[in-house]
């Protein structure tokens, strides 16, 4: 009988057929894989903070820098032109100010009140006319004779001096050291100061000695006299 024609054989090439396609599907040659390529380039690891802390932003990596930014410079001629500037804003206003206070005007018109009205002037003040004494003076050695104005006031002073004075109702003052003064006529007033003076009038209606050592000795009338210690006033 023919083998093909055999059932038994027929199935049994078929499983051996079956077996070697089998061990092929298992592998019998293994797939080959593409080995794996490092980047290139690799990134650099992540900062570490440091044990006291530091910036948020972290420092740059180690070989990187930073480009830095550029820093701007005022001009030294720009400086300068602001400060001159400042020196003659000031200089300025200094002089409107004194200029305004030399050429204010004062303001001559009346006040105006809180109600309304002019406020009225206050009264004019009149100062007295304050008569000052012509002065005589002594010089030692130096007998004149002066006159003393009519109703007027004369003073005589010096030292170690001798001096006549014709009187027309005058006030005659003597003062000084060691003076001799005789008074003609009749006086309104005689005032005798200083250390050691002698005055011989002939009358006057008031006569005063204050000082040291004063004596004055009237010859007519009788005055209303004035002395204090250690000064004398008699009719001689």
């Amino acid at each position: 009988m023919n083998p093909q024609d055999d059932p038994e054989e027929r199935i049994r090439q078929l499983e051996e057929l079956r077996a070697g396609q089998g061990a092929v599907e298992l592998g019998t040659t293994q797939p080959t894989t593409q080995p794996t390529t490092q980047p290139a380039t690799q990134l650099p690891p992540p900062p570490y903070p440091g044990p006291y802390g530091g910036s948020p932003y972290g420092a740059p990596p180690f070989g990187v820098s930073y480009p830095q930014a550029p820093r701007h410079r005022m001009p030294v001629g720009l400086i300068f032109t602001v400060i001159a500037v400042g020196m003659l804003v000031v200089f300025g206003m200094v002089a409107a100010i004194v200029w305004n206070m030399s050429t204010q005007v004062p303001n001559t018109n009346p006040g105006v009140a809180g109600g309304g009205g002019l406020l009225d002037p206050g009264p004019s003040i009149d100062i007295p006319d304050i008569e000052i004494p012509s002065i005589e003076p002594m010089l030692p050695g130096n007998d004149s004779v002066v006159t003393a104005p009519p109703g007027g006031s004369l003073s005589v002073a010096g030292v170690d001096g001798t001096k006549t004075v014709e009187c027309d109702d005058s006030e005659i003052s003597v003062s000084g050291v060691n003076n001799t003064v005789t008074i003609t006529g009749h006086c309104a007033l005689v005032t005798v100061s200083g250390v050691d003076n002698e005055v011989i009038l002939d009358s006057a209606d008031t006569i005063r000695a204050s000082g040291f050592d004063n004596r004055v000795t009237y010859h007519f009338g009788e005055p209303s006299i004035d002395a204090t210690d250690r000064n004398v006033i008699a009719q001689g």
